[in-house]
């Protein structure tokens, strides 16, 4: 501190030393009124967040009841297309895919919530169809096109039944051929390659063919041979036919119709051969 001499007629003067208290921000009061309005400024933001909360609830209560009505549940189910696959063996497996969850507490029979994706993924891997279409039909019918990939023919060997997809890929062994499928013997002397996609489709068109002209003959078997230039089959009668695979079937099997029309089916007999044109050749 710098010091001075004192003039004439000066004199010094030192204010007492004060203690300093340092000011509170807040009085007590207004402190309180503080934490009043903190609280209270808190409370409406809880009370909306449980509002939103309570009218979630309630929405997902309403819709819940709303998706569950009996009359919007899928449960009239029409499926077409299957000829060698049971309808039976499939039906179990479209109930347990309409009672899955979706979005965990709804039901996949609902008419407005049905997944159809999903559902044609799932009945495609576990059954060799193909899903055509699948339409819904207000308020609970769901129809099903389906095309099957299963072949109408198992392959009979020394050993077991082998089932073919639609083409010719071996799908297993399986005890006994389906309801409507018929036989392929292989009788090859080299059994180790497939059977040809053309042998299938060929004989599959006279399948065909042949019951509907002559339903009341039925098809054992087909034998497949190393002679590509005949196919053969044998009938329950105990006769076997030889067709030609580049003739036209129609045509072989309307000179079959007139000669069995003319003649008794009693009669012994031990092949027809349809491959010589106008002519056939019996024994």
């Amino acid at each position: 501190m710098k010091n001075r001499t004192l003039r004439a007629h000066e004199r010094i003067f030192q204010p007492p030393k004060q203690t300093l208290i340092p000011k509170l921000k807040h009085g007590p009061g207004e402190r309180r009124a503080l934490v009043y309005r903190d609280h209270y400024a808190r409370a409406p933001v809880r009370s909306s967040a449980l509002k939103r909360t309570l009218i979630g609830i309630a929405v997902a209560l309403v819709a819940q009841g709303f998706f569950q009505v009996p009359l919007f549940q899928l449960r009239a189910v029409t499926v077409s297309g299957l000829e060698y696959i049971p309808e039976d063996s499939i039906r179990p497996f479209i109930a347990s895919e309409l009672q899955l969850r979706r979005f965990l507490i709804f039901r996949n029979d609902n008419y407005f919530l049905f997944a159809e994706n999903r559902f044609k993924k799932n009945l495609e891997s576990n059954f060799f169809v193909n899903v055509i279409s699948v339409k819904k039909d207000f308020p609970h019918g769901l129809v099903l096109s389906l095309s099957e990939r299963i072949s109408p023919f198992v392959v009979q060997t020394p050993e077991n039944y082998i089932e073919l997809d639609t083409s010719g890929t071996a799908i297993g062994a399986v005890d006994a051929p389906r309801e409507r499928q018929s036989v392929i013997a292989d009788e090859r002397s080299d059994r180790s390659g497939p059977i040809t996609r053309e042998y299938l489709e060929r004989i599959t068109a006279i399948k065909k063919q042949w019951e509907h002209d002559l339903p009341g003959i039925v098809i054992e078997k087909f034998h497949y041979t190393d002679d590509t230039a005949i196919i053969i089959l044998s009938t329950d009668k105990g006769f076997r036919v030889f067709f030609d695979p580049t003739e036209d079937t129609a045509k072989q099997l309307v000179r079959l119709e007139l000669f069995l029309a003319d003649t008794s089916l009693k009669q012994p007999r031990e092949y027809v051969d349809l491959r010589f044109d106008e002519s056939l050749y019996i024994k």
